[in-house]
């Protein structure tokens, strides 16, 4: 009952910091919008794609992690099948979804504003 209520704790800390990242990116869109418009974030993110790799690769790691535990707690409670892997699918490519987008945006930032624009 305790790995239960461990997983469950970072499955609900996990989408916590998912919906943080996406409010974040949220209230960032203008300024992202207007780097874009500008014509810069090509020759920004080339210089930025290193550096967004090698923060993608625990970003992945970490919600792997969570969606193992999303699917224990799932499991615990009936879900099977079909719905199961569905539900853990949709959970991790929805979660690094949000993630690499906010990563991507503050490396676009912070590149940005490194180039003085």
């Amino acid at each position: 009952m305790l790995n239960l209520g461990l997983d469950a704790f970072l499955v609900m800390f996990f989408l916590a910091h998912v919906y943080f990242a996406f409010q974040s990116f949220r209230s960032n869109k203008d300024q992202l919008t207007g780097l874009l418009r500008k014509g810069v974030v090509d020759s920004v993110f080339r210089k930025a794609s290193k550096a967004f790799s090698l923060l993608l690769i625990p970003a992945v790691f970490i919600t792997g992690f969570a969606a193992w535990s999303f699917y224990k707690v799932l499991a615990c409670f009936g879900a099977s099948g079909f719905i199961l892997y569905t539900l853990t699918a949709v959970f991790a490519l929805y979660s690094i979804a949000v993630i690499a987008s906010f990563l991507f945006g503050k490396l676009i930032q912070l590149a940005a504003h490194k180039a003085g624009l």
